[in-house]
């Protein structure tokens, strides 16, 4: 039996300026992203983010980017409407500036059961 399980994927999270894992997809689990949200906490300055869904094993590298976007003061965007991960695969991001962008994530778990 396998069932879904709605949740916060990751909790609000500062983003550094080098590449960091924020969800990892567990054992035995597909998880299908409803939203990323990133917010320039910033209210005078523009900053730039990468996300990335790698695959399990892998790194973040540019094969694996599927957003790059400069956000204004203070601007939100949402991305990310209905990607899947598979077991073991993971969503990470960096920032043009440490600590001055604000990620959360949400999605849907599709856990597996015997």
């Amino acid at each position: 039996m396998s069932f879904l399980k709605r949740k916060r994927l990751w909790n609000n999270a500062l983003v550094p300026a080098t590449a960091t894992t924020y969800y990892t997809a567990p054992v035995g689990t597909e998880t299908q992203i409803i939203a990323i949200s990133a917010m320039n906490t910033d209210p005078s300055s523009s900053y730039t983010i990468e996300l990335y869904h790698n695959e399990s094993g892998g790194a973040s590298a540019d094969k694996d980017q599927v957003v790059e976007v400069t956000l204004g003061p203070n601007e939100t965007r949402t991305f990310f409407h209905g990607s899947v991960l598979n077991t073991g695969d993971f969503i990470s991001a960096l920032s043009s500036s440490a600590n001055k962008v604000a990620l959360h994530g949400y999605g849907v778990e599709l856990i597996q059961g015997e």
